[in-house]
């Protein structure tokens, strides 16, 4: 890197993938320097990742300022927590560090700050199934105790079907590049899903996105999060609950600095009484959330982010006021239902002309399994009506058409 001009305050983003490709170009508009630390394979907490950071800083912050440490995704929090613990930037509670990437941790610790979380059970062993009880509640989940996204999710409906997908998880190395040595087996919570996307500054809390969730099937958790999910107003009596408790976990989890995305869930029998699903310290995951935020809501996490580390008196006088929606806004997934199926060009012409869709995007090579997410649409308009309809049409047209064996030419 060239040299830079003495004390020009610079960034760092730690492992910038999916939205965590935005910061840098956004910092930099804000006349921020970024350095990246580029993704390196095996476990992101290990310590030789540390070690190499440091090496890397060492050089390249040489008579710099600065500013602060963002993770760039899942695999960044570990090493972003403990790089800004170590340069003394805006640093998240260091005894709390486990919570922010261990779902097993994160319940514990929101359990004992009086929140509700599911009933759950961390497995290391294969023997450990054998203490639970056999009068379990089905269907059961099971899923790595650090991982990222949905990656192997799966809704068990037996023992038998628990104990061998235990034996495809365990000690299997994962996205994040960290072995699987311990599962977590939680109840599944039959309700609704929500996301809350919050920036966080001197451990004061800001909520710029709500979004919904809709699921199909339990069984298709592994291979795909959400079927659509929807771009809330900030403000109701629900969206108050699903705040209170996000600011709650988060204190309890020891953010006070940065971007995390929390997923709650609400069951059919409590409507207004949240449950914790899982919490990333980083970005909501992919930018295709980002983009359709700027278009309803002028602005996205990537831009709150930027903003509480650039002008951090500007935002905290933000806090209390919520977003505002200038159109309503979806993100749909296109998911095949079975494997060596393709989608049609001709039938997906079609979707790209429905009112609403911003943005279009799907792979044409045949599916490999089912349930594979095959392409992504973004719909945003002003009337949610015209966004309810174009979803109707697309899902009709999903039944009847858009994916065709593999042979056939259309």
């Amino acid at each position: 890197m060239k040299t830079r001009a003495t004390n020009s305050p610079f960034a760092v983003v730690v492992f910038p993938e999916e939205a965590g490709l935005l910061l840098t170009g956004a910092f930099n508009a804000q006349g921020i320097r970024c350095i990246e630390i580029a993704s390196r394979t095996g476990d992101p907490a290990d310590q030789s990742h540390f070690q190499a950071a440091l090496s890397q800083l060492g050089v390249e912050l040489a008579n710099q300022h600065l500013l602060c440490v963002v993770p760039g995704s899942e695999r960044g929090v570990p090493l972003a927590d403990r790089l800004a613990a170590h340069y003394a930037v805006f640093a998240n509670r260091t005894e709390h560090q486990a919570a922010r990437y261990r779902k097993s941790v994160l319940a514990k610790t929101a359990r004992e700050a009086g929140l509700t979380v599911p009933w759950q059970r961390a497995i290391s062993e294969q023997q450990d199934l054998l203490t639970l009880k056999p009068d379990l509640n089905w269907p059961l989940v099971l899923k790595p105790d650090a991982s990222m996204g949905s990656e192997g999710v799966t809704c068990c409906d037996s023992f038998a079907e628990l104990q061998q997908t235990f034996d495809t998880l365990h000690r299997q190395t994962n996205r994040l590049g960290r072995n699987n040595q311990t599962c977590v087996i939680q109840t599944y919570l039959d309700g609704t899903e929500y996301a809350i996307d919050s920036m966080s500054f001197d451990g004061q809390h800001k909520i710029v996105a709500l979004w919904q969730y809709v699921k199909s099937t339990a069984h298709i958790l592994g291979s795909a999060p959400f079927t659509s999910k929807r771009l809330l107003p900030a403000s109701g009596e629900l969206q108050s609950v699903l705040a209170s408790y996000t600011g709650r976990l988060l204190d309890a989890s020891g953010v006070r600095y940065g971007p995390a995305h929390t997923e709650l869930v609400v069951e059919k029998t409590h409507p207004m009484k949240p449950t914790l699903m899982e919490m990333g310290a980083r970005l909501h995951g992919g930018q295709a959330a980002m983009r359709l935020s700027n278009w309803c809501i002028g602005h996205s996490q990537v831009d709150a982010c930027v903003a509480a580390y650039t002008q951090p008196a500007q935002f905290l006088t933000t806090l209390a006021t919520p977003y505002k929606l200038r159109q309503h806004g979806e993100i749909v997934l296109l998911i095949c239902p079975h494997s060596q199926l393709r989608v049609s060009r001709v039938n997906a012409a079609m979707l790209s002309d429905l009112a609403s869709v911003r943005h279009l995007d799907i792979d044409y090579t045949p599916s490999r399994k089912p349930h594979q997410i095959i392409g992504m649409l973004i719909l945003a308009h002003r009337d949610a009506n015209q966004i309810k309809n174009d979803l109707a049409q697309i899902r009709a047209l999903e039944d009847n058409g858009l994916y065709l064996p593999v042979a056939s030419v259309a």
